[in-house]
This record gives C-alpha cells, sequence and structure tokens, in this order.
C-alpha cells in the first residue's frame, strides 16, 4: 500500500486489564512504520490521552482520540472518536457519562441530554456492535434500524470493518467483516478498516489471555479468553492494506480503495494539534463561563469589581488613588496572562473555607499582591509594607504563580471536600484543568503499577515457577508519582 495507513482503534495500557502496551510503545512503532497519525480509543476512559499526545508530539505523529464505550447495554460497544477543533465535545460527553451513571452505559438518553456534543463526534460501530450481531444473525432490516438510530445522533457514523484473520463465524473473522463492508456498501454508509489493536507484537498475546482472566476473575481458559489468534497486534501500512483487499474480496469488490481511503479520510478529519487543541505545554484554567462570564473581559471585569469593593473596607480615603492605580496595574498584569480565572477560583476557596469558620492564610510570594489582598486571600496589607507584585506575578516570567494557603491542619480534610462539593460541577464540566489530568494520569499510572505486579504472579502461576517475590522489581506507584 503506497500510503500510510491510520489506526483508528486502539487500546493501550490504560485499558485497564485489557490493553497491553504503553502509548509511548505504540507510538513508537508507528514511527517506525512511517506512520503520519494514530488514534488511541481506550476503554471507558482518557486517562492515557496526555502521554500518547506528548508521544506524538516527540515523534512528530499527529494524534487521533477517542474512547471505545459499552452503548445502550453493557455488551454492546461504540467507539467515538473526536473530530478535528472539537476535543472539548467528547471531554462533556464523557464527563456527561460519567456523572449520570454508575456503569458507565452510553444510552439513548443520555446522548438526547448531551447532544450538543455528540453531534460533534464520529462514531464507530464494530463487531461487538449491536449491528453487527444483527448481521450475524442475517437480521439486516434490525442492523439498518441499528444504524439510524445511531446516526440521529452523531456527525458521521461508519461501519468498523475487522479481521483477525479468524475462522468463519467468528466476529472478526475475514467474512464477518466482509458482511459488514457489504451491508455500508448497499445501504451507503461509511465504512472503515482497524485492527481493533491491544497489542504492540504478536507474540504479545498469552499477556492478553492472563489479563483477560483477570478482567474476569476466573483461571485461563477457552471460556475467559477473547482472542482466538495474536492478530491484534499494531500491523504496518502493508498489513493492513492486505487485510483490507481481503475484506473487499469477501465483499464481493473488486477493489480495497473506497475503504481504505474512507478510513483515510475520517483519520484526517480527526488529527489534532497536540499543542493547539489538547494544549501541551499551555496553562488550562477554569473558563469563564463558570464565573457567570462569556468572555475573558467580563471575566477581567468582574475580578476588577470584585476587588475595588474591599478597596473602602482595607483603605482610608486618603490612599484610595494609590491603591486605585497599583490595583489598576495588577489587573492589567493579570488580564495579559490570562490568569483571571485563576484568582478568582482562589479567592472562592478562601472565602467558602471561612464561611464555615475554617482559618486560611496567604503565605509567600502571594503576599506581595495587593489583588490578593482585596480578594481576601491574603491578609498581608501589601503597600504599607513595601512588597512588590513583581516578585509573585509579572509578564516577564509568563508563568502561573503559586498561591500557598495555610489551613488550620486539624481541618484540612473540610476542606478538601468543600472544594469538591463546590466545585465538582466544574471539575466535572472542565476536564483540561492541570489538576483533572494530573490526578487522572495519577490514579491510571497506580492502577497500572498494580496491574504488573498482578501480571507478575500469574506468570509464576503458569510456569510454576517458585521465584522469590523479594526478586520481583514491579514499578512502585510511587516511583511513578516521582516521575511526574
Amino acid at each position: 500500500m503506497s500510503n500510510s495507513f491510520t489506526h483508528l482503534s486502539i487500546s493501550s495500557g490504560y485499558s485497564f486489564k485489557y490493553g497491553s502496551a504503553h502509548p509511548e510503545q505504540l507510538i513508537e512503532r508507528a514511527a517506525q512504520f512511517n506512520m503520519t497519525s494514530l488514534a488511541l480509543t481506550d476503554q471507558n476512559n482518557l486517562a492515557g490521552a496526555i502521554r500518547f499526545a506528548q508521544s506524538c508530539e516527540s515523534f512528530g505523529i499527529k494524534p487521533i482520540l477517542g474512547i471505545t464505550l459499552s452503548f445502550i447495554q453493557k455488551s454492546s460497544k461504540i467507539t467515538l472518536l473526536a473530530k478535528s477543533g472539537c476535543l472539548s465535545a467528547l471531554y462533556r460527553l464523557v464527563s456527561g457519562i460519567n456523572t449520570n451513571t454508575s456503569d458507565g452505559v452510553l444510552t439513548i438518553e443520555l446522548l438526547e441530554r448531551f447532544n450538543q456534543y455528540s453531534k460533534n463526534l464520529i462514531a464507530l460501530l464494530g463487531p461487538q456492535s449491536s449491528l453487527n450481531k444483527n448481521l450475524t444473525n442475517r437480521k439486516e432490516a434490525a442492523a439498518l434500524s441499528n444504524y439510524q438510530l445511531t446516526k440521529q445522533h452523531f456527525d458521521t457514523v461508519a461501519i468498523e470493518c475487522v479481521s483477525h484473520l479468524e475462522r468463519s463465524g467468528n466476529l472478526r473473522s475475514t467474512t464477518a467483516a466482509g458482511r459488514s463492508l457489504a451491508f455500508a456498501i448497499k445501504h451507503q454508509i461509511p465504512s472503515v478498516i482497524t485492527n481493533q489493536v491491544r497489542m504492540l507484537e504478536k507474540s504479545d498475546g498469552p499477556v492478553i489471555d492472563v489479563l483477560d482472566a483477570n478482567r474476569k476473575l476466573s483461571f485461563i481458559g477457552s471460556a475467559t479468553v477473547e482472542r482466538s489468534n495474536g492478530e491484534a497486534y499494531l500491523k504496518d501500512s502493508a498489513s493492513m492494506g492486505y487485510l483490507a483487499d481481503q475484506i473487499a474480496r469477501a465483499a464481493g469488490e473488486s477493489s480495497s480503495r473506497t475503504l481504505l481511503q474512507t478510513t483515510k479520510s475520517i483519520a484526517q478529519s480527526c488529527e489534532l494539534s497536540p499543542q493547539g487543541e489538547i494544549g501541551l505545554g499551555g496553562i488550562h484554567l477554569p473558563e469563564p463561563s463558570l464565573f457567570g462570564a462569556s468572555n475573558q473581559e467580563q471575566l477581567l471585569t468582574q475580578l476588577k469589581q470584585k476587588a475595588e469593593e474591599k478597596i473602602s473596607y482595607y483603605y482610608q480615603s486618603n490612599q484610595y488613588q494609590q491603591v486605585q492605580d497599583r490595583l489598576a496595574q495588577e489587573i492589567t498584569t493579570i488580564g495579559q496572562l490570562g490568569f483571571t480565572s485563576y484568582f478568582l477560583t482562589v479567592a472562592q476557596i478562601t472565602d467558602a473555607a471561612r464561611e464555615v469558620g475554617i482559618r486560611v492564610a496567604a503565605r509567600g510570594s502571594a503576599a506581595g499582591s495587593l489583588t490578593c489582598h482585596l480578594l481576601g486571600i491574603s491578609e498581608v496589607e501589601p503597600i504599607s509594607n513595601q512588597l512588590i507584585m513583581e516578585r509573585f506575578c509579572s509578564v516577564e516570567r509568563n508563568e502561573l504563580p503559586d498561591i500557598d494557603i495555610d489551613v488550620e491542619s486539624d481541618r484540612r480534610y473540610e476542606i478538601y471536600d468543600l472544594i469538591l462539593k463546590s466545585m465538582a460541577h466544574q471539575i466535572g464540566k472542565t476536564q483540561t484543568t492541570q489538576l483533572g489530568l494530573q490526578l487522572l494520569r495519577w490514579w491510571s499510572d497506580i492502577a497500572l503499577a498494580m496491574q504488573s505486579v498482578m501480571l507478575v504472579a500469574h506468570w509464576v502461576l503458569i510456569h510454576h515457577k517458585l521465584i522469590c517475590w523479594q526478586n520481583l522489581c514491579p514499578i512502585s506507584a510511587l516511583e511513578i508519582l516521582g516521575r511526574q
């Protein structure tokens, strides 16, 4: 195949107990294959998105982000891809699912409720979808009904053709993939080819078996192992071109050109900018809408008014002009740096703490900010103490300043609960905040570290070897956290 192929369905190790490869490994292999873009569509989460995007940027590969979810019922799957410029729609929809369900199943009711987000996403219906199951049972009308129902809620819905070269009758056989392609062609539905990747190497099959058994809490056997061979690995462009030809012939087509071209077209429509859209290297703060503002100018005006309201409380009338001049300079600096929502957020936290009688106090360079003083973040008066704002925050440094807040030690956990309760809607909606993504990465890495321990234990049992546990060296959660 002359053109580079793009894999649109990949589960990494962040698909807990399902995928076996780290995002960095997948990207490095894709670079070796001279691929220009690659997707990450982990099961039920976006935890690997940042590391995946960072690796993509390092190797010059365009990232595509998506997620694989249960759709309507737990056993039916759908893969969602974010279109270029619409990554926030994926974040919002996933947040909506996680905050409104206990099992993570995407239902029609949720799609109707969050239709403004799903309309900006591309959906892939593959071997584990209800559509494909109906095709397998020769219920073409029911399959078409599945497609039409799904199409109402997404920008594009494509049939996902997958062949792991399994024997005829299996979900991922060439015959089944050909049947899906033939159905798509007959009803003029877009179709793509993927390999539903869940491992890096073909030889990683036994690891996948262990993960399947671990996930199902059962012994390794034919009932727990989902794969029938080792074909679910990251294949090169030539191998995927060969599979496309096989699927096209099974569908009665003379060429796989349309299938490959549609796959390429959808991939290009989903390519993201690591910095511009995913936000690598940038600072991510709460959006103006979370404070009742529609843009940064309104937000800055809100900050200025909130600070000015306290001038008469802290200062005498003969000091007003000096204070207003100093405040105007600081507000200008904060606005230029785009940190307005940061100051308002910290002010909300300190105000909420004082309302319930928890003593809080700012320390460090934040005490040099008149804005922090007027917002109630710091009790230190900076003008009479000759403290300067520039040590804390300046245009020349262009860095997010630290506002260190001390609280009563015996009421520390009350603060945590207070923040989570009062800002739960903000955390849920603002998936790109530094705190949210960092916590997500930490918990995922802890889970992966735990998984590595379980893998070692399983391999000990599989090979019936007596190994001293002190000789095993799984990566610990603390080691991982230390590398952030």
